[in-house]
């Protein structure tokens, strides 16, 4: 963008040289630029962040999802300090969008599982009509989040349809299945099976033998357990009087070991030289994220050696504690270090620059490894980087007091930047620093050319220190001849090859016109697209785009059959087939056919000369045989 900002203020300047009048480069270019209108994308965006997920980065995932804006391509969606934070990168000639921070307001789970096993135990041999429970499920309260619910039954099935309050999560249908008293409550049998194939033993042979050691309900004689692919199906064989059972298959889930190597790092890298005492240690570990399978951990210290046991989730191998050393951190004596850096920010130097060497210079305290110091606003910001072992130090922040001197720093980068190969002549050179703001300090400033030197006088406001004049070699900006090189390629893509590639291959081996260090050539529908890097010195080259067109295959099948025809006792001498021959129409991108008969005048050759673009078979043969006259 910047180049291109620099190529339009060049073309105004010379507008300006040519008497149409100086046009702010800056207004100019502002007009131009496209606003970039958000209301609906962030119509959208706001909806996803407000009660539509659980968390952060579902709302964030959403979000990439919705279209861009005219204008915009590419939107940056981050989580910053649980606010969804909008970045936007503009496409060429649109204005620039501020970023956007959206606040997140999570939508919450209802938790209905007490609400759901109460209903289980209504539905399951309490009564011996439906209607009964139904009552009784009415009269249960209505989980938290949920506005009402209904119960709907069909026949032996009960479904409970839920109704959320806003800002809860929608609920699925819970239905059951209505098993009336007389049958065997087998309820507590499979809550004991699927205790055990959910994550409690390593093996499905080992759940098995477990079943098998259940205690069967009333009604059921006895069971037959059997294993197929991670399946445990249980068949039931019932007592008299007893609805028969249908056969029940659970998944079998084994037990996980649980990696806390991550954890164990962490766990390391705090106790060793970080924080002055165990306690502090024993909190910044309970700010560690536990790893999959940890439910919760209980840290304990003794002699300077922190204990951790481990509570584990439910199907997950129980971890042994562990026992850890603890080492203190220490702290730095920075007092001599901050009179010195007072010394140097109060007064003594003229730019805050010169402070900041200045600093780079002093000594460092035992246990700071590094500083980096910057400023702003005529403050200088100190940050430090601790060796290994040492309490970290914040930032310092000191006050600045300058004599007085102008900062023309920036004017002088921008200056450089204008007269380094950036524009033909040194008056255009010469009409863009004009444009270029003054710094606080300078009330004007003269610019003149000689022998391709431009020299800069400054005029100040009062109160300020004189600037000595400054000089500048102005170096042009030299132009690329491509006209040869562009009928090169267009002669490469003109119908010579058959495919593309080979085409591009051919392009890449041209030799380049003095000034273009090198090419990428790119191919998209049909389409030949060539961008240009430049050598140091040159103006850059717009890329260009050149339409493929393939060589084409000649259709010879109809004139090849015709001549095979003629040749067939249809003509009574080779005179008269070399006539017929010569009067059939020459196929599509054929442009001349010779004919060579044998000695023997029983063998005909056909030499196919193509028009330029096209290709085929160069040659064939047909048998002739000469009708006799009678």
């Amino acid at each position: 963008m910047k180049k291109k900002i620099s190529i339009i203020l060049g073309t105004l300047s010379l507008a300006a040289i040519s008497g149409i009048g100086v046009i702010s480069a800056v207004a100019w270019w502002s007009n131009k630029l496209n606003k970039v209108i958000l209301d609906n994308y962030l119509e959208i965006a706001k909806q996803a962040t407000q009660a539509r997920h659980l968390t952060i980065d579902e709302a964030i995932r959403q979000i990439q999802e919705i279209s861009m804006p005219k204008g915009v391509s590419k939107v940056l969606v981050s989580n910053v300090d649980n606010k969804i934070e909008l970045k936007f990168e503009v496409s060429r000639g649109h204005a620039l969008v501020d970023d956007i921070t959206l606040p997140f307001t999570p939508i919450k789970k209802v938790n209905i599982d007490e609400f759901s096993s109460k209903v289980k135990n209504l539905v399951e041999y309490k009564f011996k009509l439906i209607d009964n429970t139904k009552k009784e499920i009415h009269k249960l309260v209505t989980p938290e989040g949920v506005a009402s619910f209904e119960v709907i039954t069909n026949n032996h099935e009960i479904t409970i349809f839920f109704k959320s309050k806003p800002g809860y999560m929608e609920i699925s249908n819970l239905v059951f299945t209505f098993l009336p008293i007389q049958e065997a409550n087998i309820t507590e049998f499979e809550n004991k099976v699927k205790g055990i194939v959910d994550r409690k033993y390593r093996t499905v042979n080992d759940a098995i033998n477990e079943i098998k050691k259940i205690g069967l309900p009333t009604g059921i004689k006895a069971i037959k357990s059997t294993a197929s692919n991670n399946k445990i199906n249980i068949t039931f064989e019932m007592d008299f009087g007893y609805v028969q059972i249908e056969n029940k298959t659970y998944d079998f889930s084994s037990i996980k070991d649980v990696n806390i190597t991550e954890f164990e790092n962490k766990v390391k890298g705090i106790v060793d030289r970080k924080y002055r005492t165990v306690n502090d240690a024993i909190n910044e570990i309970k700010k560690i994220g536990l790893p999959t399978g940890i439910k919760a951990i209980k840290s304990t210290a003794s002699n300077n050696k922190i204990n951790i046991t481990f509570e584990m989730d439910f199907g997950y191998v129980q971890i042994e504690n562990k026992t850890y050393d603890f080492s203190s951190i220490k702290d730095v004596n920075i007092t001599e270090f901050e009179n010195k850096v007072k010394g140097i920010v109060d007064r003594k130097y003229r730019t805050v620059n010169d402070a900041i060497n200045e600093i780079k210079k002093i000594g460092l305290p035992t246990g700071i490894k590094a500083i980096k110091s910057t400023a702003s606003n005529n403050k200088i910001n100190i940050t430090f980087e601790m060796d290994f072992g040492y309490v970290q130090i914040e930032n310092k922040t000191y006050d600045f007091s300058s004599i007085k001197d102008v900062n023309i720093t920036e004017f002088e980068n921008k200056v450089k930047g204008i007269v380094d190969r950036k524009y033909r002549t040194v008056n255009d050179a010469i009409n863009e620093i004009k444009k270029i703001g003054l710094p606080t300090g300078i009330k004007a400033i003269k610019s003149t050319a000689s022998n391709n030197k431009i020299n800069i006088t400054f005029e100040m406001d009062f109160g300020y220190v004189q600037i000595e004049n400054k000089t500048y070699d102005f170096s042009s900006i030299k132009d690329v001849n491509i006209t040869e090189f562009e009928n090169k390629v267009k002669q490469i893509l003109n119908r010579k090859h058959k495919t593309i590639y080979p085409a591009i291959t051919e392009i890449k081996r041209l030799i380049l016109p003095v000034g273009i260090k090198s090419i990428d050539v790119r191919t998209s529908n049909s389409k030949i697209n060539i961008t240009f890097k430049m050598d140091i010195d040159y103006a850059q080259i717009e890329n260009k785009t050149y339409d493929f067109s393939p060589i084409q295959e000649v259709d010879l099948s109809n004139f090849r059959t015709n001549v095979t025809k003629l040749a067939k006792n249809e003509c009574y001498s080779i005179e008269e087939y070399n006539r017929k021959v010569k009067e059939l129409t020459l196929p599509v991108g054929v442009k001349e056919i010779k004919v060579n008969i044998s000695k023997d005048e029983r063998n005909v050759e056909f030499h196919v000369i193509f028009q330029d673009g096209y290709t085929g078979i160069e040659k064939f043969n047909v048998n002739l045989e000469i009708a006799w006259s009678i």
